[in-house]
Parts: structure tokens; C-alpha cells; sequence
């Protein structure tokens, strides 16, 4: 960033300032993040004790849980390689197996257990990057921030996010795309704050390549919206063209993305597989979705919200604070268009777009909507001061208690029973000594498609690791599995596609009660040299032993408090491991509250980059190389930020 002596009114990323000595501003702006970052994880963890649920929440956390543990054995870069073509490992997002490798590495923490404390973290993360984004660029004070990011955290559109599948590449990558947002609204009159905005671009990109187009497309909309301006400024020669806003925004989406795709496709070697979009699902789970946003209420709120932005963007300020908060208007109602454009590209054009992956993703809804709390709450504080405290207190206990009814309605998906018959299953594979290449097939009852890839999720969560990429599972009887033809439905049919070609690979073929529940007794009953005590029935394969090694279940019931530091840990590594690359990046342009709330979001960013490059080296991301993942790279920021400092003859505070 800049490193000359200059006079500004407010400094920009990485200009000096007046030497101030440490005080009790770090004190004041990590109580005030802090107690954010706890409210939002007692409120996301207490589901746990209050519902008995022991395995993690959401539908696709069995799937995070083997492409992380497939990534540590073979490798980020190879983890498509020993999957049969019909799987997708999904190896365009590396980040959740990446952070999730290397802080369960740091912690010394069982995978399932941080399954369970992660979603929390990352809701936190999110919020605390919205709040950020809000006090930076609209030059807010820290309670705003304290109030946008409790509004985003405990709002409908996080707890959709967790609900019912459990988005969390999607939420690694909104963190990221704020504090990207952020940099680049610094680089609309800083042309060195380019540099963070092209990295953390590049980081959105290498989180989620699926919605980079949703990310350019936010971005590019609002950079439009500076058209005028940069048109007027380059004419009377204010701005060379390359340093309008419109062109600024321009390069950071193209350089981002260049360096993002670099990072996939050059670093990391990937060869991404589309995904399979059925449209009739993807309408379903829209009719599922639609209304737990309740837009009847949120949608006015965020207007106001967008309006009490109209003035500054108009008439506050110097020329850069105008400019900001026009960015920040414009950036959040591009945000709203492009996921009401994916809305309307399924629902009216019945184009194969997931419009309800859009609408969990358009978080600028409680954004402007913590902007019209506080906007009410000042306008109320006029005349009664405490009275626009309440206002505000009651706004924000009002969206905590709407998603609270959600997100206390969920359910964990995961199948304890089914996870605990996975774990048998591989003891046995494991006593009779079956080798990890040889196939292993499972027998499954169910008509519902989503219903057996759950069950193929979890076996191979479960599982030990080696077995991940030779499991295949059979729906039907296992009369129909002995006579080599599927059931008469097309379920069956598609996965006997899959799996027939094992029938010529000595493949071992099992029954369990849970995954099973109409072929198992009458089979155990009719074969009871088969059935042992851990209720395991093999119907292809050696005849199990009479004992078994002791099981360990999954996970159990985690006691609160344990899930509490698990949750507090991972927040305070990614922290950590972000605070000096945001120093690094922002300089003096932070406030220190916003400095350590977006410094999570930054910290995700940095730890995925220096993660592919890290397996990229051949160092896979588990004991004791996983755990030195976040500690280089929180050191390299460290010793950046020090640069920086040093250059700058100024120590920031």
C-alpha cells in the first residue's frame, strides 16, 4: 500500500497518521467484537443441548466431512483423481476442506466435532465482515458496527444458509466477498488499494468458482452505476481513465479473477466437472425457501435502509466520503438485483439457474435492513435518547427471534444410526483385512435420490479414508443384487449404472439395519450364519468374525462448553491469522474495531491461497504440517504488516 509521507483529512490503506500509543481503544473494540462474536455463537451452538443432537447440522455436512478427510490423505490438488468419474468432489471449492484441515490440525480437534462448531463460526464471520464494511466505508462508529453485524448474523438469511442443506461454501465465500467489496470501495480514489482488492477477489474466487459470476456481476452493476461521474471526471481531466471509479472497479474484477482462475486451474491443477442441475428440484427447493425470507417485511425495511444512504451519497462530506457511501449504496442494491435476476431467471424464464442458492446468498437484505435499524434509532434518539436505544434493541430481538423459530425447527440430516452402522461396517472391512482398494457395496433402501446420496455421504464419512473412493452403494433387495439387475424404478437404475462394473472386482457387499430398514431383518432372519451381534449382514464377501474391535460412535453428546471453545478457537485462529495481512492491506483506513471484525473474512482469504500453495508444495494439510498452515501464513502477515509499518515511520493503533 502507500507508503510516502502525505496530508489527508482521513487516511487511505497503508498512509501514515499520528503516532498514537497503544491504548484502551484495542481494549474497548475487542470487547465490543467480542461480545458480537459471542452472542452469535451461544446463539447457533445452544441448538445442540436443547434439540440432543450429537452428529453436525445440515444436509451436505457428511459430504464436507470426506472431502476434507480425502483432501488430508491424497491432497487438495489430487482429490478428483481416485474418485470414479460419476462423484464430484466439488474440487472447485477447496476452501472448507482447506481451513477445516488445517484448524482441526491446529486445535487438535475430532472432524465431526468442528463440524458441529463451524457453521457458528462462519455466521459469525459474516456478520462481523458486513459490520466491518459498513463502519469503513460509511465511516460509521463502532457500535453500527456491533449492530450490522447482529443484524446479519442473527437474520433469516444465515439461518437459510444453514438450512436445510448447509451452505457453507457458500458462507466462506460471502465473508471473503465483503472484505473484497470493502477494498475495493478503497480503491475508487486509492489506486494501491487495488492490491488487496485483486487478492481477496482472487480468494472469493478460489472459495467458490461458482459464484465469481455472481460476485463480478455485483460488482461490475455497481461499477456502472459510476459511469456518469467517471465519464464527467475524465473529461475535465480530474482522473486519468484508468483511475475513474467505473474502470477501477473494472480492473479489480478482472485482476481477481485472473488470479483466482491462476490459483485453480495453474497452482492447484484443477478440472472442474459442472454441476448436474435438475430443474423441477431446483423449483422445489425455491418453494421450499421463499418464504422464510419474508420479503413482505424485509423488503421495505432494506428500502429504508437503502434511502438513509441517498443523503450521504449526495451531499456528505469530502469528495471521498461521497464517493463510498454512493459505492456502498450502489454495491448493496446490485447485490439485491443479481439475486432477484437469478429469481427471475428460474421462476419466470425456467432457466436451469439455482434461484435459491441466489436468495440465501443476497445478504445485502440485512445488511440495509441494520441500516434502516439504526437510521430509525437515530431519528427516534432526536427527541428520547433511550428510546432509540430500545428501537434499535427491539429491532435486532425481533430478526433474532424470527430466525431463532427457523433455526431451532431444523434438523440434523445426519443419521446418528446410520454413522454408527458406517463405523461397523468399516471394522469389520478392516478385522476380515479387505483391502482399501477393493469395492465395497452397500445395499439401500429408498425411492428419494437426495435420500441415497445422504446415505453414500455419510458411509463415506464414516468410513476409514482409503475406502472413500471405492464405495458404492445397490438400491434394493439383496436378492435383486445377487441376481445382478436393479430394482424396477429408475433410482435403482442409475445407481446400478454406477456400480455393475464391480460385479467383476470381488466386491464385497453388505446390508446394515439403518441404511436398510426393508431388507434387513427378513435377510438376518433367513441367514443367521451372516448377522453378528453388531448387527452387520454380509451378503457378498468373508464371513465376518465372531468379535469385533470396540466401535467408536461418531461423536456422541458434545457437553456445551467443550463446543463452545472448539466454536471460540477456530473464530480466534482465523482472526489471528487475519489481523496482520488487514494491517497490511488497510493501514490506517480501519478503526480498530473494524480492523479485527473483518479480520476473520481476511484471514479465511489468506489461509485458502496459502493452502493451495501448500499442497501445491506437496505438504498435506493434516498433524503436524496442517497445523503449520495458519501459523506461517498469520506470520507472514505479521512480518507484512511490520513492512508496512516500518516504511510508514508509524506504529498503527
Amino acid at each position: 500500500m502507500r507508503t510516502e509521507e502525505r496530508r489527508s483529512v482521513e487516511p487511505k490503506p497503508g498512509a501514515p497518521s499520528r503516532r498514537r500509543p497503544l491504548s484502551s481503544s484495542w481494549v474497548a473494540a475487542t470487547v465490543v467484537v467480542g461480545l458480537v462474536a459471542v452472542i452469535v455463537l451461544a446463539f447457533y451452538l445452544s441448538v445442540f443441548p436443547r434439540r440432543n443432537f450429537t452428529v453436525p447440522i445440515g444436509w451436505d455436512s457428511s459430504e464436507y466431512l470426506w472431502r476434507t478427510r480425502l483432501a488430508q490423505h491424497v491432497g487438495v490438488t489430487d482429490i478428483a483423481r481416485p474418485l470414479p468419474m460419476s462423484v464430484s468432489p466439488k474440487s472447485g471449492r477447496p476452501a472448507y476442506p482447506i481451513v477445516a484441515a488445517s484448524l482441526t490440525s491446529l486445535l487438535r480437534v475430532d472432524l465431526f466435532r468442528f463440524g458441529m462448531a463451524f457453521p457458528a463460526v462462519l455466521a459469525a464471520v459474516i456478520g462481523l465482515a458486513a459490520g466491518a464494511f459498513v463502519g469503513a466505508v460509511l465511516r460509521r462508529p463502532v457500535w453500527d458496527v456491533a449492530v450490522v453485524a447482529l443484524a446479519v448474523s442473527l437474520s433469516t438469511s444465515i439461518v437459510t444458509l444453514l438450512t436445510p442443506e448447509g451452505y457453507l461454501d457458500t458462507m466462506l465465500a460471502a465473508g471473503v466477498f465483503i472484505a473484497a467489496a470493502m477494498a475495493v470501495a478503497f480503491a475508487l480514489d486509492d489506486r494501491w488499494a487495488l492490491i488487496p482488492a485483486v487478492v481477496l477477489i482472487a480468494a472469493g474466487v478460489t472459495t467458490h468458482f461458482s459464484f465469481f459470476a455472481f460476485m463480478a456481476a455485483t460488482l461490475l452493476l455497481a461499477g456502472a452505476a459510476f459511469v456518469p461521474d467517471s465519464w464527467a471526471r475524465w473529461r475535465r481531466g480530474e482522473d486519468r481513465l484508468l483511475d475513474t471509479p467505473t474502470v477501477r472497479v473494472g480492473e479489480a474484477v478482472a485482476g481477481g479473477g485472473a488470479l483466482g482462475a491462476a490459483m485453480l486451474f495453474l497452482v492447484l491443477g484443477n478440472h472442474l466437472r459442472g454441476p448436474r442441475l435438475n430443474l423441477s428440484e431446483l423449483r422445489k427447493k425455491l418453494r421450499r425457501d421463499l418464504g422464510k425470507y419474508h420479503f413482505r417485511l424485509t423488503a421495505p425495511i432494506a428500502a429504508v435502509g437503502a434511502a438513509s444512504l441517498v443523503g450521504p451519497a449526495r451531499s456528505g462530506g469530502t469528495r471521498t466520503e461521497r464517493t463510498r457511501a454512493r459505492f456502498a449504496l450502489a454495491f448493496l442494491l446490485s447485490w439485491c438485483i443479481v439475486a432477484f435476476a437469478g429469481y427471475v431467471g428460474q421462476a419466470w424464464l425456467h432457466r436451469r439457474i439455482p434461484a435459491h442458492r441466489f436468495l440465501s446468498f443476497g445478504l445485502a437484505v440485512p445488511i440495509l435492513g441494520g441500516l434502516a435499524l439504526l437510521w430509525a434509532g437515530r431519528a427516534v434518539a432526536r427527541y428520547i435518547r433511550p428510546l432509540g436505544v430500545a428501537v434499535v434493541a427491539a429491532g435486532l430481538a425481533a430478526s433474532a427471534f424470527v430466525a431463532h423459530q427457523q433455526w431451532f425447527a431444523t434438523k440434523s440430516w445426519t443419521d446418528p444410526g446410520q454413522a454408527g452402522d458406517a463405523r461397523t461396517a468399516g471394522a469389520y472391512l478392516d478385522a476380515v483385512r479387505i483391502p482399501g482398494n477393493r469395492p465395497i457395496v452397500f445395499l439401500v433402501s429408498t425411492r428419494d435420490w437426495s435420500t441415497a446420496s445422504l446415505m453414500l455421504h455419510t458411509l463415506r464419512a464414516n468410513l476409514p479414508v482409503e475406502r472413500v473412493a471405492h464405495t458404492y452403494e445397490f438400491v434394493g433387495s439383496p436378492e435383486q443384487y445377487l441376481a445382478e439387475r436393479p430394482a424396477p424404478f429408475g433410482l435403482s437404475r442409475n445407481t446400478f449404472q454406477r456400480m455393475r462394473v464391480t460385479y467383476g472386482q470381488d466386491p464385497v457387499a453388505l446390508l446394515l439395519p439403518h441404511f436398510n430398514e426393508v431388507s434387513y431383518d427378513a435377510w438376518a432372519a433367513a441367514h443367521p450364519e451372516t448377522d453378528v451381534a453388531f448387527r452387520l449382514a454380509v451378503i457378498r464377501g468373508p464371513a465376518p468374525p465372531r468379535r469385533l474391535p470396540p466401535i467408536q460412535p461418531p461423536v456422541g453428546r458434545v457437553p456445551p462448553l467443550e463446543l463452545a471453545l472448539v466454536a471460540m478457537g477456530s473464530l480466534a485462529v482465523l482472526g489471528a491469522t487475519g489481523l496482520g495481512w488487514t494491517l497490511a492491506m488497510f493501514g490506517a483506513a480501519l478503526k480498530t474495531a473494524e480492523r479485527l471484525a473483518v479480520a476473520p473474512a481476511i484471514g479465511i482469504a489468506v489461509l485458502v491461497l496459502g493452502g493451495i500453495v501448500f499442497d501445491r508444495a506437496g505438504l498435506r494439510l493434516a498433524g503436524a504440517t496442517g497445523a503449520a498452515l495458519p501459523i506461517v501464513v498469520a506470520a507472514m502477515g505479521w512480518g507484512a504488516a511490520a513492512l508496512v509499518l516500518r516504511r510508514t515511520r508509524r506504529v498503527v493503533v
